[in-house]
């Protein structure tokens, strides 16, 4: 079925992701990898995903003019994305981050476009947005500081839109007061565990859900192999498993928990049921070579339900 569109706002990149990778070559050394995988990443994940699942899905983010911002384009195109808003820079470079799977946890080697570029373009495409209707907006939690998007906020907010974010881990390091007053402009805030221990300086997780609860009404927060928990207002923690796979790598599983979990927004779940359907396309993304899972489609989501 067919909703409102939902518009997901942020950086998207060129995922290039490794297979096999055992450390850096010393200098003057060669490696050879297993294979690798060229995916769409960032907030390009949370807008496929959401297609994928039925959903009208905008996209307002930018590429550079070569070969890789094509192809970024293309991909969008064909997993049904609404691209109208996803600009082309001149001159500039497609955002690329090269990712390393070790034994414990992720690297990343990343190339960004220019800021000032970036929030200039940014300010111009919502502009041109102001007199469209959503019925939900993703936007990455970097972009909350800017003025242009906090206006768009205010706009769509009186049009009856909700609000969600999804923390990162340079976020979690920087946090701050004004950090704070971010995170209160949107509805939803989502992150994992290492982060929303870094933010709160809590060790154990209800008095980690409480301080959260400070600036965000209702806490989001994954738990990896453990699922995710949430905390009401009522102050009730609330926990939901996670699905059994075998990770294969788990990038963008994150930003898929948080296209399962707006899917099930918009369609008026509980919100037992929004962290179900969260925790299910994050496994479903960490069991696949890809940034997001090519398992997500209406039918698993329907499969699932059943």
């Amino acid at each position: 079925m067919k909703d409102q569109t939902v518009l997901t706002v942020g950086p998207i990149y060129c995922d290039l992701l490794l297979e096999g990778f055992t450390g850096l070559p010393q200098p003057g050394e060669e490696m050879f990898l297993d294979s690798y995988t060229l995916s769409a990443g960032g907030n390009a994940i949370v807008a496929i995903a959401l297609a994928k699942l039925g959903l009208n899905s905008a996209l307002a983010a930018s590429v550079g003019d070569d070969a890789l911002g094509s192809q970024l384009v293309q991909l969008l195109r064909m997993e049904h994305v609404d691209t109208a808003s996803v600009v082309t820079m001149e001159g500039e470079k497609t955002n690329l981050s090269l990712i390393m799977h070790g034994k414990t946890d992720r690297s990343f080697l990343t190339w960004v476009q220019s800021r000032c570029l970036l929030e200039k373009s940014l300010a111009s495409q919502l502009q041109a947005m102001t007199e469209q209707s959503f019925r939900h907006v993703h936007i990455c939690f970097e972009y909350l500081g800017l003025a242009c998007v906090q206006r768009f906020i205010a706009v769509q907010r009186g049009k009856g839109a909700s609000f969600s974010t999804g923390l990162g881990y340079q976020d979690s390091l920087q946090w701050s007061e004004e950090s704070k007053h971010q995170a209160r402009l949107v509805d939803w805030v989502f992150m994992n565990l290492g982060e929303a221990k870094s933010i709160t300086g809590e060790k154990d997780l209800y008095p980690i859900m409480q301080a959260l609860q400070a600036f965000v009404p209702i806490p989001v927060i994954t738990l990896g192999a453990d699922g995710c928990c949430a905390l009401t207002k009522e102050g009730d923690l609330l926990h939901s498993p996670a699905f059994e796979v075998t990770v294969v790598n788990t990038t963008g599983s994150g930003d898929s928990f948080a296209a399962g979990f707006i899917y099930a927004l918009v369609h008026n779940a509980s919100l037992q049921r929004c962290m179900q359907y969260g925790s299910y396309l994050g496994s479903l993304t960490a069991s696949a070579k890809e940034s997001v899972s090519p398992l997500i489609t209406g039918d698993c989501m329907e499969a699932f339900c059943e």
